[in-house]
């Protein structure tokens, strides 16, 4: 085994699906536009990826400091116990880690400053900052297929066989690059 990727979501507990989007909009008085988006997510996610960058709007005008620190305090409040030591095991044998998700990418850096661990591949939507507020768009929409071409572009630029890698995730959603 020369490499671990995680999804976002088997780190943290929480309300599982949705959580950390929900969360974030419940922290900036956007729950109920965030419910209305989701319900719909529901229902078409079977068809493939839609709603990442009407999320995205909902933060529009948010301060980054302050997202940033919903991020940390999501971290904070939901890590597994057991994350960190699971994490720093699998470095400490010389194991790659990689997390992919189509939560934020400030999730994943929250994660990496608590536990100390760097994580080798790190892939999550950056939300797009302007002068200290958020754009309500992101630098690129990372969805489950966008995922999975980071991952093949990794693999293949680190020479790992598929057979090498073990992959944790949760959601219908992980399939394409499980």
């Amino acid at each position: 085994m020369k490499l671990v990727i995680f999804n976002l979501s088997t780190l943290l507990s929480g309300e599982h699906i949705g959580g950390i989007y929900k969360f974030l909009a419940e922290q900036f008085g956007k729950g109920e536009e965030f419910y209305r988006i989701r319900k719909e997510y529901k229902e078409r996610r079977k068809e493939g990826p839609w709603g990442l960058d009407l999320v995205a709007k909902l933060f529009e005008g948010v301060d980054c400091n302050e997202f940033r620190r919903a991020c940390v305090l999501y971290v904070d409040k939901y890590m597994k116990e057991e994350a960190e030591t699971v994490l720093r095991k699998l470095k400490e044998k010389g194991i790659m880690i990689g997390i992919l998700t189509s939560n934020p990418y400030a999730v994943i850096d929250a994660l990496a400053k608590k536990t100390g661990v760097e994580f080798d591949l790190a892939i999550g939507n950056e939300f797009e900052c302007v002068e200290g507020k958020l754009s309500g768009k992101l630098k690129e929409v990372v969805d489950r297929y966008v995922r999975k071409e980071k991952l093949e572009k990794f693999i293949s630029e680190h020479n790992i066989s598929k057979d090498d890698i073990i992959y944790v995730a949760c959601s219908l959603t992980d399939v394409p690059a499980a």
